[in-house]
């Protein structure tokens, strides 16, 4: 089997890493600036668009964070890195500490799905045993979105990503809706960083089968309809983790910069952060740090810690390949 000297070029894998965790930093910081609106909101307080960090208006949602600030979509992104390269290897129990602490320590708003799971005093014990509880009794209502930003970090691995990325999904997300959104997401990230390719419609719509045939038709919207058509602004899903998942796909098939891929992401709204921070992770992975939007990059908050965490788990993911690329 061919080392990963001797089948990539380590110098790009290393800038689509970089550029994949800040592209998902930016979308994550600009795209709270109109995250829980709705389209004619968003339109209302932005009319030409929201383009940059200093415009996000100051309500008692957006004031938990600085203008130019990510939320604690980015927090988990980097917490998923820094527990790879911690261990030089996937170790969950890791990574479920590292999820408990920033739960125990964030001073911003947490989804209720978290609160139910990180706050029982056992969760560190036996974490997916007790996540998996509260999915058994929760209402049957759609899987939410917050593991895919983890899982696409996990997909990274050079080897064994899938069973990986869903080891670090059901740490919190069970449902099979997220694992099989998860897995499609975790396939691009994984071709894209490694061989420099989107897969085929044909091969996501075969991964989501899978684990869960009714993702399918989330892989086919991105392919058939336009990103209006997608209702992200619904109150009533715009969590939803295949709606993220369609909006990743959909970017990289029609956006040919970020920029135009946060235009439109962005001015969506509902749970914006989320989704443009995985269109822009993705669309990293594409087109390399060349390609991120200047300005954005130049004014992120705490850009610097983005930076050596990205070249801290790109060092260990290609030690890590040097035994061989899947």
């Amino acid at each position: 089997m061919k080392t990963v000297k001797e089948s990539v070029d380590t110098a790009i894998i290393r800038d689509r890493i970089m550029a994949a965790m800040l592209g998902y930093a930016i979308g994550d910081a600009l795209g709270k600036g109109t995250e829980l609106m709705s389209k004619v909101e968003a339109r209302h307080f932005y009319p030409d668009g929201l383009k940059e960090y200093s415009r996000i208006i100051r309500d008692g949602h957006r004031s938990q964070w600085k203008r130019n600030e990510w939320t604690g979509d980015t927090e988990l992104l980097l917490l998923t890195a820094d527990a790879l390269s911690e261990d030089k290897d996937y170790v969950a129990d890791t990574h479920a500490r590292r999820i408990y602490e920033w739960f125990n320590n964030t001073e911003e708003e947490v989804v209720p799905l978290f609160r139910w799971i990180l706050s029982k005093p056992e969760y560190l014990e036996n974490p997916k045993e007790v996540a998996g509880e509260v999915w058994r009794n929760m209402p049957n209502l759609e899987a939410s979105n917050e593991a895919l930003g983890r899982c696409l970090i996990l997909s990274f691995m050079p080897v064994n990503y899938r069973a990986i990325l869903a080891d670090g999904c059901r740490l919190t997300h069970h449902d099979s809706r997220c694992l099989s959104s998860a897995a499609v997401v975790g396939t691009i990230a994984h071709s894209l960083l490694w061989h420099g390719i989107m897969p085929s419609r044909e091969t996501l719509c075969e991964v989501a089968a899978g684990i869960d045939e009714r993702t399918i038709p989330f892989v086919e919207m991105a392919y058939n309809k336009e990103i209006a058509d997608f209702g992200l602004d619904n109150p009533q899903t715009f969590w939803f983790t295949r709606l993220a998942m369609a909006t990743g796909i959909w970017t990289l098939v029609n956006c040919e910069t970020m920029e135009k891929a946060l235009d439109k992401v962005v001015m969506e709204a509902g749970d914006a952060d989320t989704n443009a921070s995985l269109a822009l992770a993705l669309l990293g992975l594409k087109f390399g740090t060349d390609a991120l939007p200047a300005s954005l990059l130049e004014e992120l908050n705490d850009k610097e810690r983005v930076v050596r965490c990205a070249e801290k788990l790109a060092g260990t993911i290609i030690d890590l390949a040097e035994n061989g690329i899947e």
